[in-house]
Formats: C-alpha cells, structure tokens, sequence
C-alpha cells in the first residue's frame, strides 16, 4: 500500500518506513557490536576492529530546586520531575548497554547552564565517541540542545518523552543529517 502524499510540514517518512529503518539499524548495530560481521575492504583486507562501541549521553534541564525558588516549572509543567526521570532512565540506559555490547557514558548531573554545556561539548570533541544520546527535560533549554548536536557533530539520538517538547522544537530536527529524535512515552521496552 503506497502512503498518502505528505505535507510539506510533516515527517519525510510514514511510521512504518521509520521503524522498519530504526530496527534495521539496531539489528545491524547489534550485529557489528558482537563481532558478527567482518568488514572487508574493497582490496580485500579486512577492516581493523573498532572495539566496543562509546557513546557519550547526557540529561539536560535546570535543577528542580531552582525551579521552585523561581515559583515554577513552566513546560512541561510543575508537577514534571526530571531527577526522578533521571534516576528511572539510568538502570535501562544500562540494560542497553548491556543488550548492545557498547558503553554508554552518562553525564553524572544534568547540563544547565552554557559553562556545562561548553564543557561538554569540548570533552565530546576531544573524545570523539561513536554517538551521542541526549535526554531534554526543559523545553527552554532547547537551543542548549541544538548548540551541541551542532557543535558535536556526532550522531546524536534524543529521547524527549511525551509533553517535554512542543511542536515547533520537534520539527528543528526534523531534516537536520545525523540527529534522531524519538518523541514517545518513556516506555523503554
């Protein structure tokens, strides 16, 4: 069955094109990070091996206490809380790593301000990691956000879950190369 003519506002890709594309690439990820697959090289030598695949992540919003000082959470609302989030995302960020055979390096504390976030994306360049996995809270924090998948230029997966980020911060990603947002329900499984 063909999908129906898009809009120019809407995704460039029907849901199912998306998963079908999102589980190849898992799949084949999986595949290369347990060593099932040989590259070889068009002369026919055999591509060395990487090793276990870094990927570098980090949860970016304002802390919770400051946020009450200042009367309120604004979006995504008051009652959100992102430490509570942070500490639930942790063990299955690990079960990931564990399923993927690869390293996931998760900033300790959220990245606030523009110092945390300058800090980061220097060590990010001086490491070179295979991948980036961002976690916003804050819909104000946004251009912190678009400043580092700018500046990192490194394959960047964010996971903002549903009602942290409204439409118009979605669509900013939504043709840049190298940048997949997954806006879904914080189900892991």
């Amino acid at each position: 069955m063909k999908a129906p003519e898009r809009e120019d506002h809407l995704c460039c890709c029907s849901r199912r094109h998306f998963l079908q594309t999102m589980g190849t690439t898992a799949g084949t990820v999986a595949l290369l990070s347990k060593g099932a697959v040989t590259a070889v090289a068009a002369d026919g030598a055999t591509a060395p091996e990487k090793g276990t695949p870094v990927v570098r992540g980090a949860f970016i919003y304002p802390p919770s206490e400051r946020m009450r000082r200042v009367g309120y959470w604004s979006w995504p609302g008051s009652s959100f809380d992102p430490e509570g989030h942070q500490r639930r995302y942790l063990p299955k960020i690990r079960q990931i790593e564990q399923k993927l055979g690869m390293r996931i390096q998760m900033e300790e504390t959220p990245l606030d301000g523009e110092a945390s976030i300058a800090r980061f994306i220097a060590e990010v360049k001086q490491s070179r990691p295979d991948g980036l996995l961002l976690f916003p809270f804050k819909e104000n924090h946004w251009p912190r956000v678009l400043r580092i998948v700018k500046e990192a230029k490194i394959p960047t997966v964010l996971l903002a879950t549903l009602g942290v980020l409204p439409q118009y911060c979605i669509q900013d990603l939504r043709r840049k190369t190298g940048a997949y947002l997954i806006n879904a329900m914080d189900d892991f499984d």
